[in-house]
């Protein structure tokens, strides 16, 4: 069985659902491929993220997204094999909107992100291992790639194909 769309997009963690959401806004038709049961379930830990370069994608994230926190101070660290140097940074500012930066539980985060893509028309498939890459043909080597295999049990070879189209 073979799918074709304008983007595949392997993996629905923060930059795969970001990139799956700003090409489904410019109308393409795009497949987010997850291998987990949802995006976000192969995670088991947190993280920080960014206002501004969140907020260039989704405006005002912080008012809906599943955040812990706001983060009011940072620290930069300086490694040397037997000192390290500490810079930190603080203000008042970070406590108060539209903040600086956030602590999140990627199981919640990646889920509600890879949900703001499907809402823009993106198609999330789950429970999609990516085995191999299609090719275009080429005489000696191989070609761009134009698509990937998956590993789904679906079908008796055990394999789904989703092609890119060219435009």
């Amino acid at each position: 069985m073979v799918d074709s769309y304008d983007a595949i997009v392997v993996g629905a963690g923060p930059a795969g659902s970001a990139a799956a959401l700003t090409m489904a806004r410019q109308g393409l038709a795009v497949a987010l491929l997850e291998r987990g049961e949802y995006p976000g379930s192969k995670n088991v830990f947190g993280g920080t993220i960014y206002r501004q370069p969140t907020a260039e994608i989704c405006p005002a994230f912080w008012h809906e997204a599943p955040l812990e926190r706001a983060v009011i101070s940072d620290e930069l660290w300086l490694l040397a094999t037997d000192s390290a140097l500490r810079l930190g940074y603080t203000s008042q500012r970070f406590g108060r909107d539209p903040y600086n930066k956030f602590t999140v539980m990627r199981s919640r985060f990646d889920t509600w992100l890879a949900r703001q893509a499907q809402e823009a028309k993106a198609i999330l498939r789950t429970r999609a291992q990516v085995r191999d890459f299609t090719y275009d043909k080429a005489l000696v080597t191989r070609g761009p790639i134009n698509g990937v295999k998956l590993d789904t049990g679906e079908n008796p070879a055990g394999q789904r194909c989703y092609h890119h189209r060219r435009g």
